[in-house]
């Protein structure tokens, strides 16, 4: 709590904005509020249990109103690996990029799609599995360097951050 509550602050400090942090979590920890309260210093967030929502359900609702033209959140097709499924990581990552390509938008939205998709996954996925699915989104340069610069967490709030700012809730 004190790591994400001092980067918190350090957001805090740069835009005299509210921060709201939203915890997510994925099998065996339930949805509540985390924080601590250190006397004058107190820190709040939500924890949301992303295994309760289930992903076969999500993943039909959006590829339904994909095939309508219809308007869909982008969140929740960013979030969609981190629900409930049967399938392994890798592969429900890959079919929530192939339901991302399907999107009539522009090519640099649906790669700034998948590009926070793999990003936020980054945790549940290993090397190679990183590796092939930035190759097939032909940003594996980026990747590489990223990961050489030893900036891959700076790298995932700067996507993060992006994901905020293009895609309001």
């Amino acid at each position: 709590m004190i790591y994400f509550a001092s980067y918190d602050l350090k957001l805090y400090n740069r835009y005299r904005d509210r921060i709201r942090t939203i915890i997510l979590c994925v099998e065996g920890y339930p949805a509540s509020n985390a924080g601590f309260d250190g006397c004058s210093l107190g820190y709040n967030t939500t924890v949301v249990n992303m295994s309760d929502k289930d992903g076969k359900a999500k993943l039909k609702e959006l590829k339904e109103k994909i095939e309508k033209g219809e308007e869909i959140n982008y969140l929740e097709l960013i979030f969609l690996p981190l629900m409930n499924s049967d399938q392994d990581m890798v592969k429900w990552v890959k079919e929530t990029i192939e339901l991302e390509d399907k999107l009539d938008a522009d090519q640099k939205v649906k790669n700034n799609l998948a590009a926070l998709t793999i990003v936020l996954c980054d945790k549940f996925l290993s090397s190679e599995n990183m590796i092939e699915l930035w190759r097939d989104r032909k940003m594996v340069k980026f990747f590489k360097y990223v990961e050489e610069q030893g900036k891959n967490e700076e790298a995932k709030m700067l996507m993060i951050r992006q994901m905020v700012l293009f895609f309001p809730v």
